[in-house]
């Protein structure tokens, strides 16, 4: 047992091998992999990602539509943040469920939990995952 450091971003599983040389030699032999988020060297990354608007005219309300893909199964309670949202006049809605800012979140699976945390000065939307997902949904 040993530890390594992944890298920054995110790689598919990589194929792992044992063999020996010296006294007595072994040719490779690839072990039976762990599967999904545990097999061997896999580092979770977006496999896609999208961002469109319905509305590009001036005081207009503007529906951003973000769409992604993860590389890995990510369980119920992840907080997923979009950035880079900055320079909008959304000031967002106090939610109790929040205990702050919120935007409402509209989207027909279920996925997400109805309010995300809003940050008009950094310009970022938290989402929580209301369920998990499996990896590529």
């Amino acid at each position: 047992r040993f530890e390594l450091f992944n890298p920054p971003s995110g790689q598919a599983r990589r194929n792992v091998t044992v063999g020996s040389s010296g006294v007595v030699a072994m040719l490779p032999l690839a072990p039976v992999r762990a599967p999904g988020n545990f097999a061997p060297l896999f580092v979770a990354g977006f496999d896609r990602a999208a961002a469109g608007q319905s509305q590009a005219a001036i005081s207009q309300v503007n529906t951003i539509t973000i769409t992604m893909r993860a590389s890995a199964a990510l369980s119920a309670g992840t907080v997923l943040t979009v950035q880079g949202l900055s320079g909008t006049d959304t000031l967002g809605i106090y939610s109790p469920e929040l205990m702050g800012v919120g935007l409402p979140v509209s989207e027909a699976t279920g996925t997400f939990a109805p309010f995300g945390s809003w940050s008009r000065a950094e310009g970022s939307l938290a989402v929580v995952l209301a369920r998990q997902t499996a990896a590529g949904a």
